[in-house]
């Protein structure tokens, strides 16, 4: 395998977007976030109505609403504007507004446009600022000290309302202070929970969160390492917490390899040492003592990118049409760079999206293959053919932005072996910094 990568040079182009062949239209690439219907785990942000509202969605005045008599509430909302038509186009439609908490009868729901009288008038107000139940009552409680217990992150709102805007996202095992609780769940069986905690900047902060996902158990304390470890029993489930009643994340089996970034300073209850490995980029946690330490890791860098890979790989020392290459046994790694000034003079925008930058590689040059955007990773991978016929390669492309430029990196293993190099290979590509 030590001549992978010089066969690959043979076969493959550098991919470079100032090679293709024209460019695909960026200015329709825009993306749009969307807010996942789970409370706690968004990573997107919604902003609430107010008077000043810089909605731009439309919606047809004739659309369906299903018949309802019943009163709504205010929830989420300063002021929540009254509209003659259900559409956010023109400031013209505006009637009035209702105060949060206010109430109002309503008519008729569709998941956008809520129906109602306001003033003895049929009228039409954002559903998602309207709830059967009043806003929730947080009473306040005597301050103590609550850690985040999430899959993912937990999300922190301005107000006790899904709907309302997100302020901040708050990792596994962070440390808050609650100081409020409500007094029952909502209409969606939440129970909000009043919270003070610091933001990035260092400042003190309120906001409000799903009580369920706050607990007084202290995480375990994890001393931070950088190790590859290979499973050494048959199989190993690794785990999205680190216990033994933490959903199950994948089942690793002997011999694979895997980043380990902390192991924990003491056993739990169960007499289990957790280790918190990577896994597709995210942390995960599995026993230790199924955990063999195996090579060193070592950094390589290239024009202002660094990586970590194993001790097993070497540069490639003229790695064109590539900004730089590195080899192993089984792994070969391209690194292309295209400086924003490159982007530019292509006619291209040097401000694109990753996932645009992505499409646009793909496109070029006709891959078969879509882009994956997953715990802060962008990604794709396709399949070639090794140059000599000797088999097939799976290569698993990543694309980044630094201060200067948009770089791909790609790994390329056998087919054969891609399953088991995976991890391996999402590892490696979470290693990266840029100067």
């Amino acid at each position: 395998m030590k001549k992978l990568l010089a066969l690959l040079l043979a076969l493959l182009l550098a991919l470079s977007l100032v090679a293709c062949d024209g460019g695909q239209d960026t200015e329709s690439e825009t993306e749009s976030e969307t807010e996942s219907e789970s409370v706690t785990e968004s990573e997107s942000e919604t902003e609430s109505e107010t008077e000043s509202e810089t909605e731009s969605e439309t919606e047809d005045p004739d659309a369906i609403f299903d018949a309802r008599t019943e009163t709504v509430y205010v929830n989420g909302a300063d002021a929540l504007n009254i509209r003659s038509t259900p559409s956010f186009d023109s400031p013209d439609n505006i009637l009035g507004s209702l105060a949060e908490g206010e109430s109002v009868e309503r008519i008729g729901y569709n998941e956008a446009w809520s129906k109602i009288l306001y003033n003895g008038t049929e009228c039409y107000a954002s559903s998602k600022y309207l709830s059967v139940k009043a806003p929730a009552t947080i009473n306040a409680v005597e301050s103590k000290t609550v850690y985040v217990k999430v899959e993912t992150s937990l999300t922190v709102r301005s107000k006790p309302w899904h709907e309302s805007e997100s302020v901040a996202f708050l990792s596994d095992g962070e440390r808050v202070a609650q100081n409020g609780l409500a007094t029952e769940a909502d209409e969606h069986g939440i129970t909000w929970a009043r919270i003070s905690y610091t933001d990035s900047k260092g400042n003190a902060k309120e906001g409000y969160v799903n009580a369920i996902y706050l607990t007084e158990e202290a995480p375990l304390a994890f001393t931070e390492v950088n190790q590859t470890v290979a499973i050494v029993g048959e199989s190993l489930n690794l785990r999205a917490e680190a216990s033994l009643g933490g959903n199950v994340v994948t089942t690793a089996k002997k011999g694979d390899t895997f980043q380990r970034i902390g192991i924990a300073n003491s056993a739990d209850e169960d007499g289990i040492v957790w280790s918190m490995l990577i896994y597709n980029g995210a942390p995960c946690y599995a026993s230790s003592a199924y955990l063999a330490l195996v090579e060193e890791a070592k950094t390589f860098s290239a024009d202002g990118m660094s990586i970590t890979l194993s001790e097993g790989f070497t540069s490639v020392a003229e790695p064109t049409p590539y900004t730089a290459g590195f080899n192993s046994d089984y792994v070969a790694v391209t690194v292309t760079k295209e400086t924003l000034k490159t982007i530019a003079d292509a006619g291209l925008d040097a401000n694109m999206s990753l996932k645009t930058y992505a499409e646009i590689i793909i496109s070029g040059y006709q891959l078969t293959s879509s882009v994956v955007e997953e715990n802060g990773m962008t990604y794709f991978n396709y399949l070639t053919a090794l140059a000599d016929g000797s088999g097939t390669v799976t290569v698993l492309s990543f694309v980044f932005k630094s201060a200067d430029a948009y770089w791909l990196v790609q790994f390329l293993t056998p087919t054969s072996d891609y399953t088991a190099a995976k991890a391996t290979l999402f590892n490696y590509a979470n290693s990266i910094t840029f100067n």
